[in-house]
């Protein structure tokens, strides 16, 4: 039996754990899943593993451990970071409906 998350909490909770929301055993073929279920199942594994990436970038703040310059290293770094997840994020807003061909009897300025 397939399961939907019930309400936003059970899928950022999955999001966080990475943990699936069925078992690999219960799905019989990529084929056979919705496009929704696709979507937990990859997406909810992804964001928890790049969740710990960071977490783990976190700790080489540890100035016992590691020495480094904030403006040099760190900054440039959070700055690429953050690029990539605004344009991973952008990947997801709503496109524009585009028009196919032209009007070829309106006159170009």
């Amino acid at each position: 039996m397939k399961t939907k998350p019930n309400n936003t909490d059970d899928v950022i909770n999955h999001l966080r754990t990475g943990k699936p929301l069925e078992t690999v055993s219960e799905f019989v073929e990529k084929q056979s899943l919705t496009k929704h279920e696709r979507f937990i199942k990859y997406a909810g594994g992804r964001v928890a593993t790049a969740g710990r990436a960071i977490a783990l970038i976190g700790n080489c703040a540890n100035t016992q451990s590691y020495e480094y310059s904030y403006e040099e290293q760190v900054r440039p770094a959070f700055q690429m970071l953050r690029e990539e997840l605004d344009k991973a994020e952008a990947k997801f807003l709503p496109k524009p409906k585009q028009r196919f061909g032209r009007n070829f009897f309106q006159k170009e300025e």
